[in-house]
């Protein structure tokens, strides 16, 4: 019994053993996975930003889809070639295809009416009313893009996971008031 006394272990350096593999496990297993998921999340913000500008230019437009009788950009070209040019200054961030712009028409006079969504790059036919006390016309652009994550794992054991080992490709939609509803014919 004296001997297990005096040869007894003290637990004053069990801390020091078991801390490489606790930093390893908030490092590599907590600390980069959320690094990792904070700039996708802040990417994917950013596209619907993109999108929220390409609608914004775009409801400015005196017309839908051919120039107007003064030379002015149509809503088609104003929205994507702000979303181009938003989305060129990101990092992380690249468009796919061109933006979807579509006109949506609300019914005012029947609330429990669903919006009316347009074809997308479609401009309003002659048959369809434009009534401003009736009606509001919004114009909607649809971004799609691809976002990178911050660092991406090329191990072939993880296989395609998208956030991962590819980007994630995504959606964003941006919508605004069209301020010239005459110009949705044009």
């Amino acid at each position: 019994m004296s001997y297990l006394k005096r040869y007894a272990r003290k637990s004053r350096g069990a801390y020091m053993a078991e801390l490489p593999v606790v930093l390893w496990l908030l490092l590599i297993c907590v600390a980069f996975p959320l690094l990792i998921l904070a700039t996708v999340t802040v990417r994917i913000s950013l596209l619907g930003a993109v999108a929220k500008d390409a609608a914004h230019a775009a409801s400015k437009a005196e017309t839908f889809e051919s120039p107007g009788e003064s030379g002015t950009t149509p809503a088609l070209t104003l929205a994507k070639d702000t979303a181009a040019s938003a989305a060129s200054k990101l990092t992380g961030v690249t468009l796919v295809g061109t933006p979807e712009t579509r006109i949506v028409v609300i019914d005012t006079s029947d609330p429990s009416k669903a919006p009316d969504v347009k074809s997308p790059n479609t401009k309003l036919q002659e048959s369809d009313p434009i009534d401003t006390t009736r009606y509001l016309y919004q114009i909607q652009v649809a971004v799609t893009g691809e976002i990178e994550p911050l660092i991406k794992f090329n191990l072939p054991v993880f296989g395609d996971i998208p956030g991962l080992t590819q980007p994630i490709k995504t959606t964003q939609v941006g919508i605004e008031y069209f301020e010239h509803p005459q110009g949705l014919k044009k």
